[in-house]
C-alpha cells in the first residue's frame, strides 16, 4: 500500500529523504518544536541529554484511529507522525522510559491526534476550492530549492527511496495551498497596529536585558520581523477559530 502524505508533510518527505541519502545540510521545515519548558528540563538534567534509543508501543493501536465525517484517518499516518516529534522531542533529552517522558508521551499522543483530525477537517472543507498548475509548481519549486534539489528527476529518485513519488507530493502541495486559500477566504488579512509593534518590541527588549544581551536592535530594525510575527499568530489564531467551528458541525470519532 502506498504511503499517503498528510497537510504539511510534502516539505518533511524532503527533509527524510535527504536525510536518508546522508545529506548534513539542514532542511528548515514546519514540525511543533519542544517547549521552553521541556528544554530547560533537558539541561538541568545532563544524564538526559544523550537521545535514548526510541522504542514505542504502537501493537495496540487500532488499524482505524479516528473517523471525520465518514472518512478514516489511519494507524500508519498516526503512528509515522507520533515516531516523527517523539524522535525529535528524544534528541532534545527526552526520555519516554521513565514515568515523566511516559506522561508526556500520552500528551503527545492527543496533540498528533488532535492535529490529523484538524488537518482532514481542512482539507475536507476546502475541496472545492480551485488551485492551479502554475500555483502547485511554484510551491515544489520553493521546496526543492530549500533542500537544493536541483532537477525533479533528482527528487524523483531521492523520493522513491520512502516510497513516494513527486505525484505525490504534487497531490500534498495542493491540498495545503487549498487549505491556505480557503482560511484567507473565510477570514480577513491581520492588522497589526504601530501599538501592538511597540509593546511586542517592548516585551523582546524586557527578556532580552533580563537574558544579558550586550546589544538589542532598535524598533526600527525589529519592526518587520516583529509585525511578520503578529500577522502569524493572528493567522493562527484565525486558523484554530475556523477548526473549532469545523469540529462542532462534523461527526467525528475517535479510537485511541
Amino acid at each position: 500500500m502506498k504511503k499517503k502524505l498528510g497537510l504539511g508533510m510534502a516539505a518533511i518527505a524532503l527533509a527524510i529523504t535527504l536525510a536518508a541519502c546522508g545529506d548534513n545540510e539542514e532542511t528548515e521545515v514546519e514540525t511543533e518544536q519542544p517547549t521552553e519548558e521541556t528544554t530547560d528540563e533537558a539541561a538541568e538534567h545532563p544524564e538526559t541529554e544523550e537521545p535514548s534509543e526510541l522504542s514505542l508501543d504502537t501493537e495496540d493501536i487500532p488499524e482505524v484511529v479516528a473517523t471525520v465525517n465518514g472518512e478514516d484517518i489511519n494507524k500508519d499516518d498516526y503512528v509515522n507522525a507520533l515516531e516523527s516529534q517523539a524522535m525529535m522531542y528524544s534528541q532534545f533529552g527526552i526520555d519516554f522510559s521513565d514515568e515523566e517522558g511516559q506522561a508526556m508521551l500520552e500528551e503527545l499522543k492527543t496533540v498528533i491526534l488532535d492535529g490529523l483530525i484538524d488537518d482532514r477537517l481542512l482539507i475536507q472543507a476546502a475541496e472545492d476550492v480551485e488551485v492551479s498548475e502554475e500555483e502547485v509548481n511554484a510551491e515544489l519549486e520553493m521546496a526543492m530549492q530549500q533542500a537544493q534539489i536541483g532537477s525533479e528527476e533528482e527528487l524523483e529518485q531521492l523520493l522513491e527511496e520512502q516510497g513516494f513519488t513527486v505525484d505525490d507530493i504534487r497531490e500534498d502541495f495542493e491540498r495545503q495551498i487549498k487549505v491556505q486559500k480557503y482560511i484567507e477566504g473565510q477570514t480577513e488579512a491581520p492588522e497589526i497596529s504601530e501599538e501592538e509593534l511597540q509593546t511586542a518590541y517592548d516585551q523582546q527588549v524586557e527578556m532580552a536585558e533580563e537574558a544579558g544581551a550586550e546589544e538589542i536592535p532598535s524598533f526600527e530594525e525589529q519592526r518587520d520581523t516583529i509585525e511578520a510575527e503578529l500577522v502569524q499568530e493572528a493567522q493562527m489564531a484565525q486558523r484554530d477559530q475556523i477548526v473549532a467551528e469545523l469540529r462542532e458541525e462534523s461527526d467525528i470519532e475517535t479510537n485511541v
